[in-house]
């Protein structure tokens, strides 16, 4: 993702943020986060996937990515985590 698909991604982001669809992060650095997982995910699946005791199909580390880029991690948002004492 170089170039014109990281410009569409950052566009992509900008009008998710105007319509109110995701959150106001900075649009720029969504993309890279988001290159930069595909990135070294497809270098892992490439160079380290013999070695994975529990390797994944393609589809599975496709749909992890649009997942986890799309939903995050928390199961509530971080301003409704309560501190532990």
């Amino acid at each position: 993702m170089q170039g014109g698909s990281r410009v569409r991604v950052q566009s992509i982001s900008q009008l998710g943020i105007e319509r109110g669809e995701c959150r106001p992060v900075h649009p720029g650095f969504a993309a890279r986060a988001l290159q930069t997982l595909c990135a070294q995910l497809a270098q892992s699946q490439y160079h380290y996937r013999a070695y994975d005791l529990h390797p994944m199909s393609h589809d599975e580390l496709q749909s992890g990515i649009i997942d986890l880029f799309l939903n995050g991690v928390l199961q509530q948002p971080a301003s409704e985590l309560k501190e532990s004492v």
